[in-house]
């Protein structure tokens, strides 16, 4: 059993809850997997492009020093959120492999 914390005004307050089945974690860690793919990495390699085009000389010309770093902190920043949905993706992964390996 799993011991977790009430929504309670009393900090202390707990009650037990039954662990999930593996079925009920494998299916929840495959729509975790579909979602961060379909949901997150998907839009951010998009917008990964969108910054290379805005600050291509061939798309976006020639941008102001504001705009260089406006077009700098997107892509600085949708790398970062992109390499940490990587990092999960991979853990996730890493479990399953574990998991698998566990239950033979």
């Amino acid at each position: 059993m799993l011991e977790v914390m009430c929504s309670s005004a009393d900090p202390q307050a707990h009650r037990d809850v039954a662990a999930p089945s593996p079925e009920t974690f494998q299916s929840w860690r495959t729509r975790c997997v579909n979602y961060l793919t379909h949901e997150l990495q998907t839009p951010l390699m998009c917008i990964l492009l969108a910054a290379a085009d805005l600050s291509s000389e061939d798309f976006g010309g020639s941008l102001t020093p504001e705009e260089r770093q406006l077009v700098d902190s997107l892509t600085r920043d949708s790398v970062r959120l992109s390499r940490t949905v990587s990092d999960v993706l991979a853990y996730l992964e890493a479990a399953e492999v574990r998991d698998r390996a566990v239950d033979e």
